[in-house]
């Protein structure tokens, strides 16, 4: 079988055309991860999203493990996770807040980096500066290589942007069925 890859704009990644969302992974085991993990690079993809949330970080806890008993694999990925929704409160995209989940994120993936990290959903009272610098010391300090978004209007887009000085490279929107709005919004 043949994955067709998308060179994503402004960095040097590479990324299958259908990434593996690991949401679900959470209720799974290791055994059964580790089988959809290998299943999953062994069919070209490369592109492996994740956020803090997912199963309440056991699907990250999960997906770890596997990294965790075989290091090599992670030179063959590409991975992303989100964070910014926090349970009991909604989002919180402070400054503390996006380090010490980020933090949280790359222990429980057993990785000391992260290709690609998004703010999962926008929030009417972000404050883009804490944001900037959040991104700014996580950049700095290697742990992000890359940032996004999820779900955002490119004006929410431009205005971080704007206070990053970051590129956002991906907006990840929900899509389907019962989640049309872009397709209605036109």
């Amino acid at each position: 079988i043949f994955m067709k890859n998308y060179h994503i704009p402004n960095t040097d990644l590479d990324v299958s055309a259908i990434a593996l969302g690991c949401m679900r992974i959470g209720g799974s085991d290791e055994n059964k991860v580790d089988t959809l993990v290998h299943t999953a690079l062994d069919e070209g993809i490369n592109l492996f999203d994740h956020a803090d949330i997912y199963g309440g970080g056991k699907s990250e806890e999960l997906f770890g493990s596997v990294l965790a008993k075989e290091p090599s694999l992670r030179e063959k990925m590409v991975l992303q996770s989100k964070t910014c929704i926090k349970p009991g409160v909604c989002y919180d995209a402070s400054y503390d807040h996006i380090i010490s989940s980020t933090e949280a994120i790359l222990n429980r993936l057993h990785t000391d980096h992260l290709d690609i990290l998004l703010l999962h959903r926008p929030d009417a009272l972000t404050d883009p500066e804490e944001v900037g610098r959040a991104f700014a010391e996580l950049k700095k300090s290697g742990k992000a290589r890359y940032f996004g978004v999820s779900n955002m209007n490119p004006y929410q887009i431009a205005l971080l942007e704007k206070y990053t000085g970051e590129k956002m490279i991906i907006n990840q929107l929900q899509f389907s069925l019962a989640h049309a709005g872009m397709i209605d919004a036109g």
